[in-house]
């Protein structure tokens, strides 16, 4: 099967921002229901740079582009997701972010049943960025019904050491 994840020429120098990011990981997730893979692998030893997007996205809003950030404890560029903790202020930043959402998309379609997850996402008390994308995206499986088992990367028997596309074929093997 070819699966289409992202359509940017390589090299085209244009930075991932956490919506393609998104529109990344929902072509992910298609793939994994369409094609019934065994296994699906979360990447989660990679660097958390502060000018990178993990924790941030877009929303529509007025029809215009509204920023918002899941707040981080400060930290070297150097440290991976796993080793990157939510700042304190997130549980407000979090409500803010919902009540967004809230305005945003209530007359969505299907904004009832989708709302009650986005809540149980920004309500969640844990510290760990990894552990919290990482429900998230548990959560968000759980609610497309996709079975498919998850294993996080760094629990593979592999040569973390690798860099690039060297370290995602022996992800891969």
């Amino acid at each position: 099967y070819n699966v289409v994840i992202d359509e940017r020429p390589a090299g085209s120098g244009h930075q991932l921002g956490i919506k393609e990011l998104f529109r990344i990981v929902k072509n992910l997730l298609r793939a994994i229901k369409g094609l019934h893979c065994d296994v699906f692998v979360i990447y989660d030893n990679i660097k958390c740079t502060k000018k990178g997007w993990i924790n941030r996205n877009r929303l529509l809003l007025n029809d215009k582009d509204e920023y918002f950030t899941i707040p981080l404890k400060s930290g070297s560029d150097q440290l991976t997701i796993v080793q990157r903790e939510l700042s304190s202020s997130f549980t407000e930043d979090g409500s803010k972010t919902l009540r967004k959402i809230a305005q945003s998309y209530k007359k969505a379609p299907y904004f009832g049943d989708v709302f009650p997850i986005a809540e149980q996402i920004f309500s969640s008390k844990e510290a760990n960025l990894f552990t919290f994308l990482y429900n998230s995206l548990l959560l968000t499986t759980n609610y497309l019904e996709i079975d498919t088992k998850i294993v996080v990367s760094s629990t593979l028997n592999i040569d973390h050491s690798l860099k690039s596309q060297d370290k995602v074929i022996a992800l891969c093997k």
